[in-house]
């Protein structure tokens, strides 16, 4: 389902505002402990390049998350502030900017919904303990393994659609001849693993930010476009 599309060759660029109606109306968003609201989508660059990956995170979020984690320090529950020089915060932050897969809102001609997003009422439930493994129940009776991802997007088996998921089951997992099993821990998924049925592992992907630095979040981005672009 296309979401948003401009034709760069006539000069239509990506409005931030609507860009955000279209989101909020149409895009389940994710909760991150860290960014806050995210949206999962899919999307064609200006040159034709598919990426069927990518999170949408609120600039202003981001910064102030970048910002506390060079400026604070949590020990044993308490959190202090600390003085960094100038070189030391120029080469965190240099050394972030090498590690991320990033993309510019003005590189985008498409966006799409995501089939390869998680919904956010099982990411919800997932602990990551004592395993990363999971099982799902798709709402055909069949069940598929997974291998956890802290980031939400993950491979989709063949001929089903995350969104038709039914329930998960942490730490658990089907076998080849159906039977299913718990893991206690990862001893059992090395006891087992010649055994199971493919296990679904998560997907690459990049992030696109867009949002003022002085905003808090999408929250008070999306209040703007619901009064900007009310029906």
């Amino acid at each position: 389902m296309t979401l948003y599309e401009v034709d760069r060759n006539k000069g239509e660029s990506i409005s931030e505002d609507f860009l955000m109606f279209v989101l909020d109306k149409h895009v389940v968003p994710t909760y991150q402990d860290f960014y806050g609201l995210e949206y999962n989508v899919s999307v064609t660059l200006s040159d034709g390049t598919f990426l069927p990956c990518v999170a949408f995170r609120h600039a202003g979020k981001a910064i102030q998350f970048e910002y506390d984690s060079l400026h604070k320090v949590i020990f044993s529950g308490i959190t202090s502030r600390r003085q960094m020089s100038q070189d030391e915060v120029n080469k965190i932050v240099l050394r972030r900017l090498l590690h991320q897969n990033t993309i510019s809102l003005s590189d985008i001609s498409k966006i799409e919904k995501c089939l390869y997003s998680m919904p956010d009422r099982f990411r919800k439930k997932l602990e990551f303990h004592p395993t990363h493994y999971f099982l799902a129940e798709f709402n055909d009776g069949n069940c598929e393994n997974f291998r956890g991802s802290e980031d939400g997007f993950y491979e989709v088996p063949c001929n089903k659609n995350l969104e038709d998921i039914i329930e998960i089951f942490g730490s658990e997992m089907i076998l080849q001849n159906g039977q299913i099993i718990k893991l206690k821990n990862y001893s059992d998924w090395m006891k087992h693993q010649d055994d199971f049925k493919k296990i679904h592992v998560g997907k690459p992907y990049f992030v696109c930010y867009f949002g003022d630095e002085d905003e808090d979040g999408f929250e008070k981005k999306n209040q703007k476009a619901r009064i900007n672009f009310r029906e």
